[in-house]
């Protein structure tokens, strides 16, 4: 429901995941929540899910698959995944 992919997300201290519809929720995140977006480049003309996070206040990364030799938009080696998250929860 509506309700509980707001709690989901009211809760989280990252989000992760490949461009698509469930990034509308991240209108609901609190500020400071960490995200990870992969998508590929052409899709940054038309990426409002970074604007949705801006109004969060989301601290939200976007990095673009085909940029990294990948076979599509939304493949993503595992090494590669493991240090995009090691990337994101080092830190402030």
């Amino acid at each position: 429901s509506l309700a509980q992919s707001i709690e989901v997300v009211l809760g989280a201290e990252f989000i992760v995941g490949p461009h698509g519809a469930g990034w509308a929720n991240a209108l609901f995140a609190r500020a400071g929540t960490k995200g990870l977006l992969w998508t590929w480049r052409a899709a940054s003309e038309y990426n409002w899910f970074k604007n949705l996070a801006q109004v969060a206040g989301m601290n939200l990364r976007v990095t673009f698959t085909d940029e990294s030799g990948l076979l599509g938009p939304h493949d993503v080696e595992p090494k590669v995944f493991r240090g995009w998250i090691s990337d994101l929860t080092a830190g402030p």
